[in-house]
């Protein structure tokens, strides 16, 4: 049987891991980090960072699906909400950062 908290453990342990390594390299903006069939991709604005995950579409139309649910809480200043028009401004960042990179979303 599956122990749910050790599996949650385990992808506590690689988030971190992959943060340890991501964080320390991001420049200011947007940063696109495929891995597999989804991803994330990074918001930094001065100390604070905002991950925002992705997967690969399956419809014609769009290459990635954006998942808004994320943005909520900055994952680096840890769990600190994101204002309504912050989030707005990261959004519209967002996509023109994607369609800058030929990268069609839908949100």
């Amino acid at each position: 049987m599956l122990d749910h908290d050790a599996m949650m453990k385990a992808v506590r342990e690689a988030q971190e891991k992959r943060r340890q390594k991501d964080f320390p390299h991001l420049k200011e903006g947007y940063t696109f980090k495929p891995d597999g069939r989804s991803g994330i991709v990074y918001y930094k604005e001065d100390a604070q960072i905002l991950e925002i995950e992705w997967e690969m579409s399956g419809v014609r139309q769009f290459d990635i699906l954006v998942f808004l649910e994320g943005i909520q809480n900055w994952t680096r200043s840890e769990g600190e909400p994101i204002p309504l028009e912050k989030k707005e401004q990261i959004l519209t960042g967002l996509k023109e950062f994607l369609l800058a990179k030929k990268i069609r979303p839908d949100f």
